[in-house]
């Protein structure tokens, strides 16, 4: 069986792939990956799932890996010093010039109210979460605002369903007095989630329908 290793690729671009788990290429991408690098023109067809956009990915990345064109950057190290000084001029702009008075990771902050029980007086509160701090911003994956937060985090892998990953914002139910009631809060807090089992299901309990005679 043909690894990634053994492609045309360089050994950077190997290198991320197989931290990324990809250590086999599916047949497509086998058969198109290394005329791509070559720069002949592809005309595939293959099953949805089967890594075909990783087909046409890989060449492109290492294209531009190899020939860094006009406009990239020509030092790496000097682009992330860069970006590290804009992000402190931006950091001061908004929380003054002292960073010892700056508050990290407090910028953006998240609050779920129940929709019933948060009008409850006195009590309605219990049964909300937050204020809690939130890291991400308007303009990344994780998107976060003073007024929204992801409702779901899921990572869906297209050739391995079987690596796809789901949480919910707190939970599978909204009654207050179920188990599942706050049971994916720490989970989607933190930024780990749950394996959604497609081919290998490991089941805790079963439970039959059977029509009745």
């Amino acid at each position: 069986m043909v690894r990634f290793t053994e492609l045309p690729i360089s050994p950077y671009l190997q290198s991320r792939l197989t931290a990324a788990e990809f250590i086999n290429p599916t047949e497509v991408q086998a058969a198109a990956i290394p005329h791509a690098i070559e720069g002949k023109d592809i005309l595939a067809t293959a099953q949805t799932g089967t890594g075909k956009t990783l087909a046409f990915l890989v060449p492109i990345i290492e294209k531009l890996l190899a020939e860094r064109p006009a406009g990239w950057f020509a030092d790496y190290d000097a682009m992330l010093a860069q970006a590290l000084s804009d992000a402190v001029d931006e950091a001061a702009r908004m929380q003054g010039r002292d960073p010892a008075r700056w508050r990290y990771g407090a910028y953006w902050r998240v609050a779920i109210n129940h929709p019933v029980l948060h009008q409850v007086p006195f009590v309605g509160h219990y049964f909300d979460i937050g204020i809690v701090p939130m890291s991400g911003a308007a303009s990344t994956v994780k998107q976060t605002t003073l007024q929204l937060a992801p409702s779901m985090r899921m990572d869906a892998d297209l050739g391995a369903w079987d690596r796809s990953w789901l949480n919910l914002q707190i939970g599978q139910s909204g009654q207050i007095f179920s188990t599942h009631y706050r049971d994916q809060w720490p989970s989607y807090y933190n930024g780990t989630s749950f394996p959604m089992q497609f081919e290998k299901v490991e089941t805790k309990r079963t439970l039959q329908f059977r029509p009745a005679n």
